[in-house]
């Protein structure tokens, strides 16, 4: 329990602190492709401690609704995102963490920003040995 604890607020840590982006996307955008899919996906990963109204993710996604509305028919079908709390009318969410697609997917993030601070801090040293 604690192990899952401390692999989540490094998730959090490395996603938040660190801004990887390859050209105006984040890396798993541009590893896995930029559907509509997993731009929402992609930013319930960058709020994943953070319960979001659907009206949120079609603003700051850059959205239609339309396009909204159609990908999360299917989030809620398979149970990637789950309602966490109802505030008059309207609902909060989370992305499932309990849902194994959304367990690798986060493994998966989480990999890429790794495999991106290894690279960056390989780029200098690798350098400066040509040059000896």
């Amino acid at each position: 329990s604690s192990l899952i604890v401390t692999c989540k607020y490094r998730f959090k840590y490395f996603r938040s602190c660190i801004n990887f982006m390859v050209n105006d996307k984040s890396l798993l955008l541009d590893v896995l492709g930029d559907t509509t899919e997993l731009r929402v996906i992609d930013f319930l990963l960058d709020n994943l401690f953070i319960s979001v109204y659907k009206n949120e993710i079609i603003q700051r996604t850059g959205l239609s609704r339309n396009s909204f509305f159609r990908v999360w028919k299917k989030l809620e079908r398979y149970k990637i995102v789950k309602p966490i709390k109802q505030v008059g009318r309207a609902t909060l969410y989370q992305l499932n963490e309990e849902n194994d697609f959304v367990k690798w997917l986060v493994r998966t993030d989480l990999t890429l920003i790794e495999q991106s601070v290894i690279t960056l801090t390989e780029k200098p040293i690798k350098a400066s040995i040509s040059h000896i």
